[in-house]
């Protein structure tokens, strides 16, 4: 095994001439939303919500299909993300005879690829006056075409890893979060000592040393590609290898990567800054460091100058390697 710091050419993944991607070892993206929208709409336009003793009602249009479907691969492994909404008109009606005609909408949006029939946001809206008639049918519809609109979608999903090449997918498995912290204490090293040193009082009355911390790292591509890389879900996703990871796209929203090791809040998104609340998971209960990102661009690379404030004395020796393990390897491949 090669020492940390040492080149070892077992284990360096090298430009080829020839611009192969070898492995799919670096990362790549491909679009299947159109095959998506083509599919989902022609699968829901003709979906049959409920045949029963009671009620028929059936989707007469499909429309307004919204959202991206992204496979990513790197590193030999494939992943797919999407978080779709799609607005079905519908029509249906009462076997008694009480009501022969019945229209409405539904608008159905948060499908996500791990997400079940019951986490959809469904909408469900009656053309017209309601009666008591009219609340029957809808009751009805609504129970039964969450069930039904979830089949599609299940079927949909084996579609999907078929085409994405994901027959195994259900057997996939992101590396133990336990090994990936092993890894990070293996690749412990010195850096620059803190600025400035503060004792603070925890939130459970205790005290806690924290210091600032200065680390960069450049990447050849722009600011944009890079705050991207750090703020859209299936960018995040795909470098995590975690699909159950919560980003934070924009201001104010949280975020929690690698099952809770990292998790924080997104403070303020620029085309040239990010603002966070940051936290490791072992560090003392509700305490976060502040770290500012700010990007530079020139040369044809990015420079990601990173300031935090507030971190746990203990680990501010180890905080930029952390963020090249968690992080930077994981984007520059």
């Amino acid at each position: 095994m090669a020492k940390l710091g040492e080149g070892d050419p077992r284990w360096l993944v090298k430009e080829r001439n020839d611009g192969k991607n070898v492995g799919d070892w670096h990362w790549t993206e491909g679009d299947l939303t159109p095959w998506a929208k083509e599919t989902l709409t022609k699968r829901l336009g003709e979906l049959t919500l409920v045949d029963n003793d009671t009620v028929c009602a059936k989707v007469t249009k499909a429309s307004n299909f919204d959202g991206d479907v992204t496979i990513s691969k790197r590193k030999g492994k494939t992943i797919y993300f999407y978080d779709l909404s799609i607005t079905l008109n519908w029509t249906g009606e009462l076997k008694d005879g009480s009501l022969s005609e019945c229209e409405g909408k539904i608008e159905v949006s948060d499908i996500e690829q791990d997400g079940d029939a019951k986490d959809f946001d469904f909408r469900l809206s009656i053309t017209g006056a309601e009666t008591a008639a009219h609340r029957k049918i809808k009751e009805v519809v609504k129970e039964a075409g969450i069930e039904a609109i979830g089949k599609v979608v299940k079927d949909f999903n084996e579609q999907l890893r078929e085409r994405a090449g994901l027959a195994d997918a259900k057997e996939y498995k992101p590396k133990p979060i336990e090994a990936v912290a092993a890894d990070a204490e293996l690749a412990k090293k010195t850096v620059k000592k803190s600025e400035k040193v503060e004792v603070i009082t925890t939130k459970n009355g205790g005290k806690l040393s924290t210091s600032k911390v200065n680390f960069n790292k450049s990447f050849r591509c722009r600011p944009s590609d890079l705050i991207e890389c750090l703020t859209n879900r299936a960018r995040v996703c795909a470098f995590t290898q975690d699909g159950s990871a919560t980003v934070a796209s924009k201001a104010d929203e949280q975020f929690r990567l690698y099952d809770g090791t990292i998790s924080g809040k997104l403070l303020e998104k620029k085309e040239d800054k990010l603002i966070m609340d940051w936290r490791l998971k072992q560090w003392p209960n509700d305490h976060f460091a502040k770290i500012t990102m700010t990007f530079e661009f020139a040369d044809g690379k990015t420079k990601a100058k990173c300031v935090a404030t507030g971190v746990p004395s203990t680990d501010s020796s180890n905080l930029s390697q952390a963020f090249d393990h968690f992080y930077w390897q994981r984007i520059g491949g």
